[in-house]
């Protein structure tokens, strides 16, 4: 074996559990964390391979990691989520409430989603989002107000449709 290819395994053992564990936050389905686990390190292979490797292995695996269960959140649009219990002990709020959060985030396609799956997914702080991203602390602070704004007008017109 390589060293290129011991390395990634390397790797993948490592972090894999991190990966999987965004990725079942966000979808809150243990097959569909799979997949995009495994989805994941395909893209990491090549990222590396294109020689794209002086930022840190685990912070471009959480960024891919959330990316890809975002999209494949939005990209399956249902209207019922997946429901493992294991994945609210993760977060502050009720079920009902990451339930949600969801909903929103899959109709969110800007940075702003991202920052609110890091903040209310994965309980990160605005300076770890912004020392994440690359971004100014007071720019992750408005971009969650902003986030959480229209997410209260999605959620309100939702309502007031039912």
């Amino acid at each position: 074996m390589g060293t290129e290819t011991a390395d990634v395994a390397a790797i993948y053992r490592e972090y894999y559990a991190m990966v999987w564990g965004q990725a079942l936050r966000i979808l809150a389905n243990r097959s569909a964390a799979e997949d995009v686990a495994q989805d994941v390190f395909v893209r990491f292979l090549k990222f590396r391979q294109r020689g794209d490797v002086e930022r840190q292995a685990s912070a471009i695996l959480f960024r891919m990691a959330t990316n890809v269960a975002l999209n494949k959140l939005r990209d399956e649009k249902r209207t019922v989520l997946g429901t493992d219990t294991e994945t609210f002990t993760a977060t502050s709020g009720s079920q009902e409430d990451v339930l949600a959060l969801r909903k929103v985030l899959m109709r969110s396609r800007d940075e702003d989603g991202q920052i609110a799956c890091y903040y209310y997914l994965s309980g990160m702080n605005q300076d770890e989002i912004a020392e994440l991203l690359g971004l100014e602390r007071r720019e992750v602070g408005r971009k969650l107000e902003r986030f959480r704004e229209r997410a209260k007008r999605m959620l309100t017109s939702q309502e007031e449709a039912v």
